[in-house]
């Protein structure tokens, strides 16, 4: 509506401008009115110039505030993906110590739940990098971060194939473990027992960094070429990390190139600062992001 009323506005005084030199040329005669011609076109002429370089500056602010923003977005985006991968992997990092402090099915299984939470967080990023994909995308080239995303996930679902194949007979064990009335010693041997079955499981070998017990088809042959791992799992996160940090490192030098091409443009501070620019750093833009995973 406003605009409306703006146009209404200017065509209003165009027509009074032009009525006005109408008037203006049919009073005058002779020389007089060449040269009020002369005076009209200088006037066009700078009135042309203005106009085409206001418009061409105002382009150049629109596109470089529009770039601005969306580096902005991008960053957001980048520093989220980065977060949630260094909590999934501190979540993970809690499963064994648990484990082996606690050495029972209860723990083991409150942990392996945790660890399914987890695995679709990163089934989840994953997700999200891989839809961002387009000509101006927040990861160029995703293709690399999304495979290792799924060898991440991978790992969990590995994990997670012990549990759902293991935990009724280990809760059985358990529960006969806790009978009421049994020697203490019996009750010690059983809970040992327990123990000894869960720290066999190939996940939770693989995290004590036990020797993991090798099944194959004929139950007696070599493990697979390609088995998950923990430290597969450490791997991929540390490729992840840096690829999310390189990335961002790379668009922020490409910003500080168009906010010193802003400033030789003399855009005005606060438009600079309305769009992002200028604002301090944080998360994975500084150098030291190593730290934050400690």
């Amino acid at each position: 509506m406003k605009r409306h009323g703006l146009l209404t506005f200017l065509v209003v005084l165009a027509t009074c401008a032009g009525i006005g030199l109408i008037a203006i040329f049919s009073s005058r005669e002779g020389g007089r009115k060449d040269d009020l011609w002369f005076e009209l076109g200088k006037g066009l002429i700078q009135l042309i110039v203005v106009v085409v370089f206001g418009t061409v500056l105002k382009l150049l602010v629109d596109r470089y505030q529009d770039q601005a923003l969306r580096a902005a977005q991008h960053r957001a985006f980048r520093q989220d993906k980065y977060n949630r991968l260094v909590g999934a992997t501190n979540q993970l990092r809690r499963v064994p110590i648990l484990i082996a402090a606690n050495r029972s099915v209860k723990t083991w299984s409150e942990q392996m739940l945790a660890l399914i939470d987890t695995g679709l967080d990163l089934r989840m990023i994953e997700h999200e990098i891989a839809s961002s994909d387009g000509v101006d995308a927040p990861f160029p080239d995703h293709a690399e971060l999304v495979a290792l995303f799924k060898t991440m996930y991978g790992y969990t679902d590995w994990v997670t194939e012990d549990f759902a194949e293991r935990k009724k007979e280990l809760s059985e064990l358990q529960r006969r473990a806790e009978e009421q009335h049994l020697p203490e010693e019996q009750r010690a041997h059983r809970q040992a027992e327990v123990w000894n079955r869960i720290r066999e499981l190939p996940s939770v070998a693989d995290m004590l960094e036990s020797p993991v017990p090798t099944r194959s088809a004929d139950g007696a042959g070599s493990p697979p070429a390609e088995r998950p791992s923990w430290a597969g799992f450490e791997q991929a996160e540390r490729c992840a990390l840096r690829r999310i940090t390189t990335t961002t490192l790379v668009k922020r030098r490409s910003g500080r190139l168009q906010h010193h091409l802003a400033r030789r443009l003399h855009l005005p501070y606060q438009q600079q600062r309305g769009a992002g620019v200028g604002q301090p750093s944080s998360g994975v833009e500084d150098h030291r992001l190593a730290a934050h995973r400690e």
